[in-house]
């Protein structure tokens, strides 16, 4: 067939896991190791030298993000970090704290991706009483289930986001562990998140708000998530109603960012103050990549051309390899000895 012919440069084909190396550098060395290898929050560029602050304790983003860059690379870079943060999460855990929210589904799902990987029934014991402890913790009313204010108040809206991690965390255990309780709690959240939380409409528009000095803010990564976690719970159970929700709410995300580059905003059109340009979180970004992977494999579209383009366009380039420019940065600022309660080292 005659067809136009061009030339055109393209890029090496991109190593995921040398990517992922980089992020165990990361993970495991923003830590203090006389704190049980808790991690800094924070970082303050604007002061010479530039410091590391804000210790942060059962961090369950790295907690969860580091195990699944060792399965992805076999690397065992710094593992006695992982290696205290179990240590020290076992022995909090006889308190029977609630894993919720954030930081708690997190933790929900590095317990059931350590069951997977080692097959230790330490890990299913603990996320089957994981699971009782929360559900113990709940509002149960018909088919959902949800956290209250100090109230009593049902939380909604902005509040209501957070449960979309522990939706995660419990269907992970559930499609891991093949735990009836773990499904049962699932299906009662995700129920709550899609009809009752406030956090979408009838056609899966994202409406969740945080309040701001500029009035209610429209953040596309807490609700996103949310989207993620109901598609989660839809390719475990293979629940088409959920299916059907997802794929909305990922059509609606596309019409708000740059699908062509992977490009979705921090904030869709209620920005909490008045900053000059648009911004794009890697979370964005990844609830996008996650949300598409989900679809295709349920069949609710083919949008393997979007992840691809999602991931080799903007979430890798939203990486940093090289942290020279930090130091040249702090260079032009006045000295201010390090606190207390702050790192300067690397």
């Amino acid at each position: 067939m005659e067809g136009e012919r061009y030339e055109a440069e393209v890029p090496d084909t991109l190593d995921l896991q040398e990517r992922a190396e980089l992020v165990i550098n990361a993970l495991t060395r923003c830590t203090n190791p006389e704190s049980n290898y808790d991690v800094y929050f924070y970082g303050d560029l604007r002061r010479n030298p530039p410091v590391m602050y804000r210790l942060m304790s059962f961090y369950g983003k790295f907690w969860e993000g580091l195990a699944l860059m060792r399965y992805v690379t076999g690397s065992s870079f710094n593992d006695y970090v992982d290696q205290r943060w179990r240590e020290v999460f076992l022995g909090w855990f006889q308190g029977n704290p609630v894993l919720q929210g954030a930081d708690g589904g997190r933790i929900l799902c590095w317990i059931a991706n350590n069951y997977r990987h080692e097959k230790n029934a330490c890990w299913q014991e603990v996320g089957e009483q994981a699971i009782k402890v929360l559900s113990e913790a709940l509002t149960h009313d018909k088919d959902f289930c949800y956290f209250t204010d100090d109230k009593g108040n049902m939380h909604a809206g902005w509040e209501a986001t957070y449960q979309g991690w522990t939706l995660q965390g419990a269907t992970r255990m559930y499609s891991i562990m093949d735990s009836p309780s773990s499904k049962k709690l699932a299906t009662e959240l995700a129920r709550y998140l899609k009809d009752y939380a406030q956090i979408f409409d009838r056609d899966s528009r994202f409406q969740a708000r945080h309040p701001s000095d500029l009035g209610p803010a429209l953040h596309f990564h807490h609700n996103g998530n949310t989207m993620v976690g109901i598609s989660e719970y839809a390719l475990a159970t293979g629940d088409e109603e959920f299916a059907d929700f997802a794929r909305k709410g990922y059509e609606y995300a596309l019409s708000v960012g740059s699908p062509l580059v992977g490009f979705f905003p921090e904030y869709i059109n209620d920005w909490p103050d008045p900053r000059p340009f648009i911004d794009c979180e890697t979370c964005c970004t990844v609830d996008m990549i996650m949300l598409g992977i989900n679809l295709s494999k349920l069949g609710q579209g083919d949008y393997w051309d979007d992840v691809d383009r999602y991931v080799r366009n903007q979430f890798i380039e939203m990486q940093m390899r090289n942290g020279d420019w930090i130091y040249q940065i702090a260079a032009k600022n006045p000295s201010v000895p390090v606190g207390p309660d702050e790192d300067e080292d690397q």
